[in-house]
């Protein structure tokens, strides 16, 4: 061997050394943490309806298009968002799956009062007169929003400077109400109220610049005010959230006795961390509860 390669490879195999020197003394990386999961229950899972267990499937109305609640991935097939990470913990702690079905919105407590479905999750408001159809097992809690085009041209501050206004809503929502509340104080200026069939229409009415606001849950509205794809059409007037109430899980009662099960297994959610966890991925800490409750709504 020649005097060359001899100092050749003497040199890496010293920096081969060095190298597994260096590795050695580096920290090593921070495992990733477990993912927090709720665990089957036998117990829940021999609770539910007959009709729901033998099945094996609990069946949930939809109304997608509600980043980041309930919204359609890029295929244009797969749920995604917060109801449907929650909807899939559901599934596991009872032992059954869940089908999600799409559905209009406004007709979602009707169905489910005629025995169509078992469930509707769509940013639910719970309120008393909803309460008359289904019972609700409330999980989140969010108020109105008043979304406006970026740069805010019309200078609207709050619910006071909308009359006289074109404002949108979604068909069949609390907004909607709120509007029509809102429309008893306007006087001779009164609110200009388009009814679209979804909040995710009402929106796209805003960005078209047919309205100069829309009215809707604060969730979606804080997510198109800062998601990068979107921040530069909308914008929110406020933090605020008018009207704040319990979003709830809305549930048949075709099935006697479904309800205090799934707040028990949401409950199980909550107690294991995944609840949290999966707020957080949608970052929707902010209207986080302590409780699951059943028919909270006023």
């Amino acid at each position: 061997m020649s005097t060359h390669v001899l100092r050749r490879t003497t040199a890496v195999a010293a920096a081969a050394l060095v190298t597994l020197a260096l590795a050695a003394c580096a920290p090593e990386a921070e495992p990733e943490p477990e993912a927090r999961q709720a665990a089957f229950s036998q117990e829940l899972h021999d609770r539910l309806p007959a009709g729901v267990r033998d099945d094996g499937t609990l069946t949930v109305l939809t109304s997608a298009g509600y980043a980041p609640v309930m919204f359609y991935a890029a295929d244009g097939r797969t749920l995604e968002g917060s109801e449907a990470d929650l909807a899939a913990a559901l599934g596991r702690v009872l032992g059954v799956e869940v089908e999600f079905q799409p559905a209009e919105f406004p007709t979602i407590l009707d169905r489910l009062a005629a025995g169509e479905a078992d469930l509707g999750m769509s940013g639910i408001t719970d309120t008393v007169e909803r309460q008359a159809k289904v019972d609700f097992v409330d999980y989140f809690r969010a108020g109105t929003a008043i979304l406006v085009q970026h740069g805010n041209a019309h200078g609207i501050t709050g619910l006071d400077d909308l009359c006289g206004r074109p404002v949108s809503v979604g068909a069949g929502t609390t907004q909607e109400l709120l509007a029509g509340r809102l429309q008893e104080t306007c006087g001779a200026e009164p609110l200009a109220v388009t009814q679209s069939l979804t909040a995710a229409d009402a929106m796209l009415e805003l960005r078209a610049g047919t309205v100069q606001a829309t009215l809707v849950d604060y969730p979606p509205a804080a997510h198109l005010a800062s998601d990068p794809r979107s921040r530069s059409a909308f914008e929110l007037v406020s933090d605020e959230q008018h009207e704040p109430a319990p979003f709830g899980i809305a549930v048949s009662r075709t099935n006697e006795g479904l309800a205090p099960v799934l707040q028990d297994a949401m409950s199980e959610v909550l107690a294991s961390g995944e609840y949290e966890d999966v707020l957080a991925r949608w970052n929707l800490q902010g209207g986080a509860v302590d409780e699951i409750t059943l028919n909270a709504g006023t």
